[in-house]
């Protein structure tokens, strides 16, 4: 081997991996990697080489997407929501939404938790929906709702309505004014509304 042969720059090496089997990390050369572009825009997910398709639950095994996903969800968790007086800015913490949405939306959840939640739905889902209980006119809980159990339909007036499953209880309707809707995704956007939790299950979309 001749001495110049020591300054000559060797190939990089190829990637053993170009996508992710379902539920694994995908491997890539780096962010300029054709794979990559075609792994986000795919949302994160897909079909794999193997046939398998990544969903939610899988994609989220991806160690970069769970971190992604839990930053945004946790930090949108952790900012402060305070009801204010439009007069003197101060705390309205005399007002019934106060406690709701500031200290307990619900009988099992800190407001932390409630919306680290609703923002990672709304994340993984594309949208995020919290049943309105009230007693009387006052609002008294937020109670999350599985998304994969709720179909929104828009009626001849208009307004939407939520038909969510109870299992064995069979289905119930909710008006717009008892549902809490969060939405993130891009097509929800052009549209208003969505009615595509069953293609929005077939594949993992974590970008919105």
């Amino acid at each position: 081997m001749g001495i110049l042969n020591l300054f000559r720059r060797t190939a990089a090496p190829e990637p053993k991996n170009m996508k992710a089997q379902a539920g694994e990390g995908a491997i890539f050369s780096g962010f300029d990697d054709p794979a990559f572009y075609e792994f986000m825009r795919n949302g994160a997910g897909g079909m794999t080489e193997s046939g398998a398709t990544v969903n939610v639950q899988t994609a989220l095994r991806n160690t970069t997407i769970l971190r992604c996903v839990s930053l945004i969800s946790f930090s949108i968790g952790m900012l402060p929501l305070h009801m204010q007086r439009k007069d003197d800015k101060s705390k309205a913490d005399d007002h019934p939404l106060f406690r709701v949405l500031y200290r307990k939306p619900n009988a099992w959840q800190t407001a932390f938790e409630f919306r680290s939640l609703m923002q990672q739905r709304a994340l993984t889902d594309g949208d995020a929906f919290a049943m309105i209980v009230r007693s009387g006119n006052r609002v008294t809980q937020l109670v999350p709702l599985a998304g994969d159990r709720v179909t929104v339909k828009q009626r001849d007036d208009w307004a939407l309505e939520y038909v969510v499953t109870r299992g064995s209880r069979g289905p119930i309707t909710l008006p717009q004014s008892e549902v809490f809707f969060h939405w993130l995704s891009r097509r929800q956007r052009q549209s208003g509304w969505r009615n595509r939790r069953k293609s929005r299950r077939r594949e993992c979309s974590v970008t919105g």
